[in-house]
């Protein structure tokens, strides 16, 4: 969607949205994947409380850490793992990619780490591994 009819369509009824949960101390998450970047300072406007799941090159355009600055402390994403790249990815590339993601999202607040929008089928379980194992030694998220 381009950030012109998003902003006519989507930011009032979401913003609405927002403001009825919270009235009902509630969070809202926005469910958008893809090409985000152009969106994000409007999702932040909207009083929204995270975006699911933001997805970074090849198959959206927003990066974790630009992610993380738009949207400022406190609000939840979910994402930051390219499922192209966690079907593909060697475990070697996994466990580097998991690093520099922990290096990014520490200490860990308000984040949620997954394949971005989906998992495709064929990722070999032993990449879930891969992500666990790293996070266990790596991860100071607690």
């Amino acid at each position: 969607m381009s950030p012109r009819y998003f902003a006519r369509y989507c930011v009032p009824i979401l913003s609405e949205f927002a403001r009825m949960y919270h009235e009902r101390s509630k969070i809202v998450l926005l469910h958008a994947c893809g090409h985000m970047r152009d969106l994000l300072p409007m999702v932040r406007e909207t009083g929204l409380d995270g975006i699911e799941s933001l997805n970074p090159p090849p198959t959206g355009n927003t990066e974790l850490a630009y992610g993380r600055e738009v949207l400022g402390p406190g609000r939840s994403i979910w994402g930051g793992l390219d499922p192209v790249f966690f079907l593909r990815a060697t475990p070697a590339e996994i466990e580097q990619e998991v690093r520099q993601i922990i290096s990014v999202v520490a200490p860990g607040d308000h984040f949620v780490l997954m394949p971005a929008d989906s998992t495709p089928a064929g990722v070999p379980l032993d990449h879930f591994d891969v992500v666990r194992r790293t996070i266990d030694r790596y991860g100071r998220w607690s």
